[in-house]
């Protein structure tokens, strides 16, 4: 598995993956979109010429926000968000970005505990913020610079 940055001909099979995991958030145009905006850190992982996850990631001056992150149902537990994770965080670094923000599903244990080992602590709830069903977001932060 290589986690390297999307291309136009990933979107596609980034776009199923989406919406599987974000069905009121993924229109396909946004990853379009997300390609040409220098802001942006788009990457996939990839095994056997297949996309199995992705994240979406905007840093406008010393802030980043994860937007979105997911892995295909069948790699779910393989290790892959987290090296999509390691690999965002790196380029992050490179870039000079003090902190990186997420919201996740209060819900969604696994992320959760993905994002603390990766150095991720909770800092707020935003209530309500998902749908379907209606649910709390945890915000999380991680330090990279001080």
């Amino acid at each position: 598995m290589i986690v390297r940055y999307m291309t136009s001909d990933d979107i596609e099979q980034v776009y199923n993956i989406a919406k599987l995991s974000f069905p009121d958030k993924c229109k396909y145009k946004d990853f379009e979109k997300a390609l040409t905006l220098s802001y942006n850190i788009c990457l996939v992982a990839e095994a056997e010429e297949q996309v199995i996850g992705f994240c979406l990631c905007s840093q406008l001056f010393e802030t980043a926000d994860l937007n979105m992150i997911a892995v295909s149902e069948a790699n779910r537990k393989n290790k892959v968000g987290e090296k999509i994770m390691i690999r965002l965080l790196e380029l992050l670094e490179e870039r000079e970005a003090e902190h990186i923000l997420l919201e996740v599903r209060e819900s969604n244990v696994a992320a959760i505990g993905l994002y603390r080992k990766r150095g991720f602590l909770p800092i707020s709830t935003r209530k309500e913020y998902y749908t379907n069903p209606v649910e709390d977001a945890v915000i999380m932060e991680k330090i990279i610079y001080a």
